[in-house]
């Protein structure tokens, strides 16, 4: 039977900065498959991250044209769930960013962005380091 289920959304996505114009993004990797018994450690196929400098809500509040319209960052390789997952990429210091993260299962299916309940439109705001 074809998988039809997605990954468990990320619900921990943090970020800081290590260094000048160097952003930290860090979050536990997830199970592969949510709404069935989780798979014991099968890590999800990859990740689908992206940054901007303009937020969701300059688009209106749509997160899936913030996602298709923000800059494509080279993921970290899935690890096995529950472990810690790190990227850290260069970015323009001084400029406020914006990053969301959704993971990919062995079915191309994706999860919902990282979950954060308290911000609308699922999109962190992120300084890098100056």
């Amino acid at each position: 039977p074809q998988d039809i289920y997605p990954p468990v959304p990320v619900s921990d996505l943090a970020g800081g900065s290590s260094a000048e114009g160097q952003l930290v993004l860090q979050w536990t990797a997830p199970d592969e498959s949510q709404g069935v018994a989780p798979k014991p450690n099968v890590p999800v196929v990859s990740y689908q991250v992206r940054v901007a400098s303009f937020s969701v809500d300059d688009l209106g509040g749509d997160t899936t044209a913030w996602f298709a319209a923000a800059e494509a960052v080279a993921p970290a390789a899935p690890g096995l769930p529950g472990s810690e997952q790190t990227l850290l990429t260069t970015l323009l210091p001084g400029v406020t960013y914006y990053a969301a993260l959704r993971s990919v299962d062995d079915a191309s299916n994706p999860s919902e962005f990282d979950a954060l309940l308290d911000q609308p439109a699922y999109v962190k705001s992120l300084e890098a380091g100056q």
